[in-house]
Protein backbone atom coordinates (compact mmCIF):
# COMPACT_ATOMS: atom_id res chain seq x y z
CA UNK A 1 0.00 0.00 0.00
CA UNK A 2 1.48 3.24 -1.26
CA UNK A 3 0.85 6.63 0.50
CA UNK A 4 -1.12 9.15 -1.11
CA UNK A 5 0.51 12.49 -1.61
CA UNK A 6 0.45 13.79 2.76
CA UNK A 7 -0.22 10.61 4.28
CA UNK A 8 2.52 9.82 6.04
CA UNK A 9 3.18 6.22 8.36
CA UNK A 10 4.62 5.92 11.77
CA UNK A 11 7.67 3.95 11.80
CA UNK A 12 8.78 0.90 13.40
CA UNK A 13 10.76 0.15 15.90
CA UNK A 14 12.74 -3.26 15.88
CA UNK A 15 15.07 -4.78 18.17
CA UNK A 16 18.11 -7.17 16.29
CA UNK A 17 19.75 -9.79 18.24
CA UNK A 18 23.07 -11.90 17.81
CA UNK A 19 25.04 -9.06 15.83
CA UNK A 20 28.75 -9.99 15.66
CA UNK A 21 31.12 -7.98 18.30
CA UNK A 22 32.75 -5.64 16.68
CA UNK A 23 29.60 -4.55 14.03
CA UNK A 24 29.64 -0.58 13.70
CA UNK A 25 26.12 1.10 12.54
CA UNK A 26 26.89 1.40 9.37
CA UNK A 27 28.40 -2.17 8.90
CA UNK A 28 24.87 -3.26 10.79
CA UNK A 29 22.80 -0.98 7.86
CA UNK A 30 25.48 -2.99 5.40
CA UNK A 31 23.65 -6.37 6.77
CA UNK A 32 20.55 -5.57 5.49
CA UNK A 33 18.59 -5.39 1.88
CA UNK A 34 20.07 -2.76 -0.61
CA UNK A 35 16.04 -1.69 -0.68
CA UNK A 36 15.25 -1.38 2.73
CA UNK A 37 19.04 -0.02 3.94
CA UNK A 38 17.62 4.05 3.23
CA UNK A 39 14.60 3.31 5.38
CA UNK A 40 16.51 2.20 8.04
CA UNK A 41 18.26 3.86 11.55
CA UNK A 42 20.06 2.66 14.44
CA UNK A 43 19.03 3.80 17.85
CA UNK A 44 21.04 2.20 19.51
CA UNK A 45 23.76 -0.92 19.28
CA UNK A 46 25.15 -2.27 22.92
CA UNK A 47 26.04 -5.68 24.38
CA UNK A 48 23.49 -8.11 24.80
CA UNK A 49 22.67 -8.79 28.50
CA UNK A 50 23.87 -12.07 28.15
CA UNK A 51 27.39 -10.54 27.78
CA UNK A 52 29.71 -10.57 30.79
CA UNK A 53 30.50 -6.74 31.47
CA UNK A 54 34.03 -6.30 29.75
CA UNK A 55 33.84 -8.84 28.06
CA UNK A 56 33.36 -9.69 23.90
CA UNK A 57 30.28 -11.20 22.80
CA UNK A 58 26.74 -10.13 20.90
CA UNK A 59 25.43 -7.29 20.47
CA UNK A 60 21.58 -5.81 20.51
CA UNK A 61 20.41 -3.23 18.69
CA UNK A 62 17.14 -1.33 18.13
CA UNK A 63 16.83 -0.20 14.61
CA UNK A 64 13.85 2.19 13.02
CA UNK A 65 12.42 1.15 9.96
CA UNK A 66 10.41 3.73 8.29
CA UNK A 67 9.39 2.83 4.41
CA UNK A 68 7.82 4.87 2.16
CA UNK A 69 4.33 2.28 2.49
CA UNK A 70 2.48 1.15 5.20
CA UNK A 71 4.54 -2.67 5.87
CA UNK A 72 4.24 -4.17 8.95
CA UNK A 73 7.19 -6.69 7.81
CA UNK A 74 10.87 -6.29 9.23
CA UNK A 75 13.85 -4.82 7.56
CA UNK A 76 15.37 -7.86 4.88
CA UNK A 77 18.75 -9.43 5.49
CA UNK A 78 20.72 -9.14 2.71
CA UNK A 79 22.03 -12.67 3.22
CA UNK A 80 20.30 -15.78 5.67
CA UNK A 81 22.12 -14.34 8.88
CA UNK A 82 22.37 -15.46 12.19
CA UNK A 83 20.78 -12.36 13.82
CA UNK A 84 17.13 -12.13 15.00
CA UNK A 85 14.75 -9.51 14.32
CA UNK A 86 11.67 -8.84 16.17
CA UNK A 87 8.96 -6.23 17.42
CA UNK A 88 7.97 -7.48 20.19
CA UNK A 89 10.69 -6.39 23.32
CA UNK A 90 9.99 -9.75 25.19
CA UNK A 91 12.72 -9.87 27.70
CA UNK A 92 15.33 -7.27 28.19
CA UNK A 93 16.63 -5.19 25.38
CA UNK A 94 20.11 -2.83 26.49
CA UNK A 95 19.42 0.53 25.00
CA UNK A 96 22.42 2.13 26.70
CA UNK A 97 26.09 0.86 27.86
CA UNK A 98 28.20 3.17 29.64
CA UNK A 99 31.81 3.32 28.40
CA UNK A 100 34.17 0.80 30.21
CA UNK A 101 35.21 2.79 32.89
CA UNK A 102 33.02 5.29 33.15
CA UNK A 103 31.68 3.50 36.76
CA UNK A 104 27.58 2.53 36.64
CA UNK A 105 24.47 4.51 35.45
CA UNK A 106 23.03 7.37 38.16
CA UNK A 107 19.41 5.17 38.00
CA UNK A 108 21.85 2.38 40.17
CA UNK A 109 22.23 5.16 42.78
CA UNK A 110 18.53 6.15 42.71
CA UNK A 111 17.21 2.81 43.16
CA UNK A 112 19.66 2.17 45.79
CA UNK A 113 18.53 5.29 47.76
CA UNK A 114 14.42 4.00 46.98
CA UNK A 115 15.29 0.34 48.37
CA UNK A 116 17.00 2.29 51.62
CA UNK A 117 14.23 4.50 52.01
CA UNK A 118 11.28 1.83 51.78
CA UNK A 119 13.43 -0.81 54.03
CA UNK A 120 13.40 2.09 56.54
CA UNK A 121 9.91 3.30 56.23
CA UNK A 122 9.18 -0.66 56.24
CA UNK A 123 11.38 -0.69 59.71
CA UNK A 124 9.54 2.39 60.81
CA UNK A 125 6.06 0.79 60.07
CA UNK A 126 6.84 -2.53 61.92
CA UNK A 127 8.28 -1.02 65.00
CA UNK A 128 4.71 1.44 65.04
CA UNK A 129 2.45 -1.83 64.68
CA UNK A 130 4.32 -4.29 67.71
Amino acid sequence: MSAQPGETFKPLTWRVENVPEGVTHEGLISCFHHDDRQYLKIKSLCPSVETPEGEEGDLTATVLFHPPENVERPPRFATDDMMNIDKEFFGFTPLYAPPIGKGPIVAEYALRFIFILYCSLLHMLMTLVS
